[in-house]
């Protein structure tokens, strides 16, 4: 029953550890079901993996879901809900004068799922309950990759439902304009849950950023251990010449790097370079904001010379996270965006009669012409 299949959905969800499962072989004939595919499109579904794996049983599996194009990685709530909505589909064609109520069933079905999710991660009921320790930034990524799935699958089930009633019983448009209607609005629910998830790992890293901001920008640097020749050749970029980074900025690097590892397992390039964009984009005004309020500099370790003043050392900082997390190529373009802000920052906000804070032109333009810091 309807009733039964909503508290299969509930019990699942309740008990989800949010890890990523292989997929059963299956599925993609359980996916050409929903969406309709022929028995051609069905083979090419269930082919179209790169990454299969044996599960305990002997029986080939997937490491992700393949649909339209896509993959998506799985959880065994989501498996369990694709199951409900093939037996769902195919009510449908064996009853097709009940086609526009069962669209309603499967229309609540979807809700229901995508209500719990929220509730469970984005609200932390997961935590409460227990099953969870704490959400984690793997478990938002698995969040929003079923969130993606559900926004791929309901229109092309939508376009299947409306040929399947419509052949079965040829019912007025009007009696599947509501139902599918509805459908539309989950299809819209999903991507306000979806973006909300993106909305909290940006905020993730801001946090973190705040973190390792209090030191960075509340103690002085690591004395410089290199003479004025030595460090004359950042300007070459000499890869064998130090930066001395503030020790705060290695544990910046850490986190980042970290999420990147997470996300980038986990979602699309663009889905990625929106996430850091929007958190880059809200560090920069920190940033800015901090370093107006004004930050500390004492002779030991700053110096009135070039390489070695409180503007030099942050903008060799940003050339250290540079050179640190320039290979993260998903987020190459909101990096350098942060850089570029944070080195105006730099330039426009420290007082240019203090030899301690100027930052020197020398060394900017020493740092730029090497490559070390965003042109």
């Amino acid at each position: 029953s309807h009733q039964q299949s909503m508290i299969e959905v509930q019990t699942c969800l309740e008990s989800e550890r949010w890890e990523r499962v292989d997929v059963p072989g299956t599925y993609a004939q359980l996916l050409a079901e929903i969406v309709g595919a022929c028995v051609e499109q069905r083979q090419s579904l269930a082919d179209g993996s790169d990454q299969k794996v044996l599960g305990n049983d002997g029986l080939e599996q997937d490491r992700c879901i393949h649909l339209r194009g896509l993959r998506f990685l799985a959880i065994p709530a989501v498996l369990t809900l694709i199951q409900l909505l093939a037996q769902y589909t195919r009510l449908c064609r064996e009853w097709g004068s009940c086609g526009p109520q069962i669209i309603w069933c499967m229309s609540q079905l979807l809700r229901h799922f995508n209500q719990q999710v929220h509730r469970l991660v984005l609200g932390g009921q997961a935590v409460h309950s227990q099953a969870l320790k704490k959400i984690n930034a793997t478990h938002l990524a698995l969040c929003c990759q079923c969130c993606s799935l559900l926004e791929v699958l309901v229109p092309c089930m939508q376009e299947e439902l409306v040929r399947i009633v419509e052949e079965g019983c040829q019912p007025s448009r009007d009696v599947l304009l509501e139902p599918l209607g509805d459908l539309s609005k989950i299809v819209s629910e999903l991507t306000s849950h979806r973006s909300e998830i993106f909305d909290k790992l940006s905020t993730i890293l801001r946090e973190r950023y705040e973190h390792h901001a209090k030191l960075w920008l509340g103690s002085p640097h690591p004395e410089v251990g290199a003479d004025a020749a030595t460090l004359a050749r950042l300007g070459e970029a000499h890869p064998d010449v130090p930066l001395y980074p503030h020790v705060a900025l290695e544990g910046l690097v850490r986190d980042i790097a970290a999420m990147y590892t997470v996300l980038a397992k986990s979602l699309g390039p663009d889905g990625v370079q929106k996430i850091f964009g929007k958190a880059f984009a809200e560090i920069a005004e920190r940033f800015e904001q901090r370093f107006a309020s004004g930050v500390a500099a004492q002779y030991p370790p700053y110096e009135g010379i070039e390489f070695r003043s409180l503007g030099d050392r942050l903008l060799m900082d940003i050339a250290f996270l540079q050179e640190q997390l320039g290979r993260l190529h998903f987020i190459a373009v909101p990096l350098q965006h942060l850089l570029s802000d944070l080195v105006h920052h730099i330039r426009a906000r420290s007082s240019m009669e203090d030899p301690l804070r100027r930052p020197h032109p020398s060394t900017f333009e020493a740092l730029r012409r090497s490559g070390r810091i965003p042109q």
